[in-house]
C-alpha cells in the first residue's frame, strides 16, 4: 500500500537536478503519438504479480536451499525451517506474519541451540542491524559471510552478506578506506558471481537489477563504472542486465557532465558531455527494451531521457510502454508525472488529465487510482501551496469515487488508513462536514500521521479546524476568517471573543477559537509597527503547532524540552516577511554527550513546500548558521561567540537576512533564492532532534514590522 510518495528510480536518475533550480526545458520535437489508455483488465501485470515472482525467487532461495545445503541438525533443524518460512511471510508483509521483535528472538533461540548454519547467521545479523544494532550484527554478519562462500548456497546469498557488511562498515568504522576498499571489493565480485551461478533464472532479471539498487549510493558509491565493468567482463551474465544497469550509469554522469546548475551557467563542455553520455544511455536501453519489451524498467527510464530532450520517441510512448508491461509499476508514474510538470513539457492541467485516468481504471486493488490523489499533491507543490484544484467540485467528488472504490475491495485491516487519508483530503478540499463525518467514525481508530505525511500538518490542527467549522459557531468562525484576510482585525477579534463569551461547547473548536484570537492580535499589534512582545501566554495560545514540551514561568521566559522528534513551537500569526526578531536564547542543558543547536525559524508555514530560514546556534560552538529548508547548499556559517546565554537579532527583508549575535554582526544582507511558498508567514523556535531531552530557554522575545531594508 502507498503510504507516502517516496524516492523512486526517478530520483536515482536525477537527483542531480531537482531542486536545484534548473527549470523549464526546451519543447520536444517529436512523431505525434496517441495516448493509450492505461491498461485496466484482470489479465494486466501488477506489482502483486512482481511480488509473487519475488516470493517464488526467496523461497527457492533461502527455504529450498536450506533443505539441500544448508547446516541441518535435530538440534534446531524445525526452528531453523520455521524460522525462515516466518522471514518469508515477514518479508511478504503478510498481516498475520510474525513482528521483527519476535524474529530477532527466534533467531536468537536458534543460536543458543547451536546453529552456525551461514544462511541463518545472516537472516540473524541482517535483522539485528535493520533494527539499529550494527555491533551485534557486525560479527554475525561477518561470520555469516565466510561461511556462505565455503558452502553449496547459492552466491546471491554470500552476495547479499557481503553488502550488508559494507553497510555495517560504514555505520561502525567510516574513515577505515582499507577495510572499506576490501569489503566493496568483495562485494562487488560476490554480485558478479550471483549474476551467473544460477541464482536467477531466466525472467527473474529484474529481481537481480532491483537487488541491487538500495546499494548504489552506499555500497557501490563512486565505483558505478567499475561495477559495470565486472558485470560486463562476467562470462555468460544476461546483456540485459548489463545494458540497464550501464544505461541508467550514463544517465547519471549525463547529469555529472551537466551540473545542477541553470543552463546559461553550463559550459560547452559540460554540455557535450551531457550530450554524448545521454546519447550512449538511450542506445544501451533501446537496445536492453528490445530484449525484453515486457519489463518496465526500461521504459522508464527512457522517460527521464525523453525529459532532457534526447529520446527520438515521445515521453508519452515509453509511458504507455511502461504500464502495459506493468499497470501499477510507480516509477513509470513517478517519471512521467514529473515530466508533465510545469517546469518541465506539461501544465498542471495535464498533470490532472493524467491522474483522472488513473482514476478511470478503477483498479482499486492496485495502487493506480491512487494517483489522482498523488496528482493532487504534485499540483499543490506546482502551484507553491495554492489549494485550487482541491476544491473544485468534480475534484471533491473524483477523491471520493477513489475513496469509495478502495473501501469496496480493501480488506478491513488497510481502511483505516484510507479513512484516516480521506478525512484529512476532506479537510483540504474545505470539506469539513465531510472530514468531521469520517474523523468521527474513525475516533481513537484514526492514522494520524497522514495529515503530516501529505499536508505538512498535524493531525489535531486539522481535528480543531474541523471541529469549529462544524459547531454551533461554524458562521461566525468563517466570517472572522473572511475578515482576517482582508485585514479586517479588530472585527474579526471582536468575533472570536464574543465565540468565547458566548462559550463554544465543542472543545476544540473553542481551543481553535483561542489560537486564532492570539494570533490575530499578535498580527494587529504588528501592523502598527510597534515592538510586540512575542513570548505565549501559559496557555500557548497562539502557537498550536509543538514538538517536545513547552512551559511558561513566572517571570514569562519560555522553557523547552527536546523529545524524540525534536522541539518545536510555531505562531500562526502572519507576520510577513519584513521583520526584526530579537530575544535570548540559553542553553539550560543537554544530555552527556551532545551539543544542542536552537534558535529560531521565520517564512511561510508548510503546505507541501517547506520554506523556512533559520537562525541556529549550537551549545560550544563558535559558529552563527542561517540556512533555507536546512538545505546544505543553502547553508552560511559565520563566527560568533557563543555563550550559555546569547541575545540575536534577527531582521528579515524578503528574501534577504541580517543577523547579530551577542551585540555583533554574524551575517549581512544574505540573500536566499528560492523562497516560494505562499502560506502565512510564521515564527517558529526549537532545537534539532539529535539531543532529546535537552533543554532551552527563551527570553525578551520582541518582533516588530520594518518598513525599510535593514542597515547593518
Amino acid at each position: 500500500m502507498r503510504r507516502v510518495s517516496k524516492p523512486s528510480l526517478l530520483v536515482f536518475l536525477i537527483a542531480p537536478l531537482v531542486g536545484t533550480g534548473c527549470l523549464a526545458m526546451p519543447p520536444i520535437a517529436g512523431f505525434f503519438h496517441r495516448p493509450s489508455p492505461i491498461p485496466s483488465d484482470e489479465n494486466a501485470y501488477t506489482q502483486a504479480d512482481f511480488r509473487k515472482l519475488s516470493q517464488q525467487w526467496s523461497t527457492r532461495n533461502s527455504l529450498e536451499a536450506y533443505k539441500k545445503v544448508g547446516k541441518r541438525d535435530p538440534a534446531w533443524d524445525e526452528m531453523a525451517i520455521r524460522y525462515l518460512e516466518d522471514n518469508a511471510r515477514f518479508g511478504a508483509g503478510e498481516p498475520d506474519a510474525p513482528t521483527a521483535d519476535d524474529l530477532l528472538s527466534a533467531g536468537q533461540n536458534l543460536l543458543a541451540a547451536g546453529c552456525d548454519d551461514p544462511l541463518i547467521l545472516y537472516s540473524h545479523g541482517y535483522l539485528l542491524h535493520k533494527n539499529g544494532r550494527a555491533a551485534e550484527a557486525e560479527p554475525l554478519v561477518s561470520r555469516a559471510l565466510e561461511g556462505l562462500q565455503k558452502s553449496r548456497y547459492p552466491k546471491c546469498q554470500a552476495a547479499f552478506a557481503a553488502l550488508r557488511r559494507v553497510k555495517i562498515a560504514l555505520e561502525l568504522s567510516p574513515r577505515d578506506e582499507s577495510k572499506l576498499k576490501e569489503y566493496r571489493d568483495l562485494a562487488i565480485e560476490l554480485v558478479a558471481q550471483a549474476a551467473v551461478d544460477g541464482s536467477y533464472a531466466r525472467g527473474e532479471e529484474r529481481l537481480f537489477i532491483a537487488h541491487l539498487e538500495p546499494h548504489w549510493g552506499d555500497v557501490f558509491a563512486g565505483r558505478g563504472p567499475e561495477v559495470v565493468e565486472v558485470l560486463k567482463a562476467t562470462p555468460g551474465i544476461d546483456p540485459y542486465v548489463t545494458h540497464v544497469i550501464e544505461g541508467r550509469m550514463y544517465i547519471n554522469l549525463a547529469w555529472q557532465s551537466r551540473g545542477g546548475g541553470w543552463a546559461d551557467s553550463v559550459s560547452p563542455e559540460g554540455w557535450r558531455g551531457f550530450e554524448r553520455r545521454l546519447n550512449e544511455a538511450r542506445r544501451l536501453l533501446v537496445a536492453a527494451w528490445k530484449m525484453h519489451p515486457e519489463y518496465p524498467e526500461v521504459p522508464t527510464a527512457m522517460i527521464t531521457i525523453a525529459m532532457a530532450g534526447h529520446a527520438e520517441e515521445p515521453a508519452r510512448l515509453w509511458f504507455d510502454r511502461a504500464v502495459a508491461a506493468q499497470m501499477d509499476y510507480e516509477p513509470a508514474y513517478d517519471a512521467y508525472m514529473t515530466f508533465l510538470r510545469p517546469r518541465w513539457h506539461g501544465s498542471t492541467e495535464e498533470m490532472y488529465e493524467l491522474g483522472i485516468e488513473c482514476l478511470k481504471t478503477k483498479r482499486f486493488d492496485t495502487e493506480t487510482p491512487m494517483w489522482f490523489f498523488h496528482t493532487l499533491l504534485w499540483i499543490n507543490e506546482d502551484l507553491v501551496g495554492d489549494t485550487a484544484y482541491w476544491r473544485r467540485p468534480e475534484t471533491y467528488e473524483a477523491l471520493c469515487e477513489m475513496f469509495d472504490g478502495y473501501e469496496s475491495v480493501r480488506p478491513e485491516r488497510e481502511l483505516n488508513w484510507y479513512r484516516s487519508v480521506r478525512a484529512v483530503s476532506a479537510w483540504r478540499a474545505g470539506q469539513h462536514a465531510d472530514a468531521r463525518r469520517v474523523l468521527d467514525s474513525l475516533g481513537e481508530n484514526a492514522e494520524r500521521r497522514v495529515s503530516w505525511q501529505f499536508f505538512w500538518t498535524r493531525f489535531e490542527e486539522i481535528e480543531r479546524e474541523v471541529h469549529a467549522y462544524t459547531s454551533a459557531s461554524a458562521d461566525k468562525v468563517a466570517q472572522a476568517a473572511d475578515l482576517r484576510s482582508q485585514l479586517r482585525r479588530q472585527e474579526a477579534a471582536a468575533i472570536y471573543e464574543g465565540i468565547l463569551k458566548a462559550g463554544e461547547p465543542d472543545p476544540l473548536a473553542a481551543e481553535y477559537v483561542r489560537h486564532e484570537l492570539a494570533s490575530v492580535r499578535l498580527e494587529e499589534d504588528f501592523a502598527a509597527g510597534k515592538w510586540v512582545d512575542l513570548l505565549p501566554p501559559p496557555s500557548l495560545d497562539g502557537w498550536p503547532r509543538r514538538r517536545g514540551t513547552w512551559t511558561v514561568g513566572a517571570d514569562g521566559a519560555l522553557t523547552g524540552t527536546a523529545g524524540e522528534d525534536g522541539l518545536w513551537l510555531e505562531s500562526f500569526a502572519d507576520f510577513g516577511r519584513r521583520l526584526e526578531l530579537k530575544g535570548e536564547i540559553e542553553f539550560v542543558s543537554s544530555p552527556t554527550g551532545c551539543k544542542t543547536t536552537a534558535g529560531v525559524g521565520v517564512g511561510r508555514q508548510p503546505t507541501v513546500v517547506v520554506d523556512i530560514l533559520y537562525f541556529l546556534l549550537t551549545e560550544g560552538e563558535p559558529t552563527a548558521i542561517i540556512s533555507e529548508r536546512m538545505l546544505e547548499d543553502c547553508t552560511f556559517r559565520a563566527p560568533a561567540e557563543v555563550r550559555r546565554v546569547n541575545s540575536f537579532s534577527v531582521r528579515l527583508w524578503d528574501d534577504r537576512m541580517t543577523v547579530y549575535v551577542n551585540g555583533q554582526l554574524a551575517h549581512n544582507d544574505v540573500a536566499f533564492e528560492r523562497l516560494t511558498g505562499t502560506g502565512k508567514a510564521m515564527v517558529a523556535l526549537g532545537a534539532t532532534a539529535a539531543c532529546p531531552g535537552s533543554v532551552v530557554r527563551y527570553r525578551d522575545l520582541q518582533i516588530r514590522l520594518l518598513e525599510r531594508p535593514p542597515a547593518p
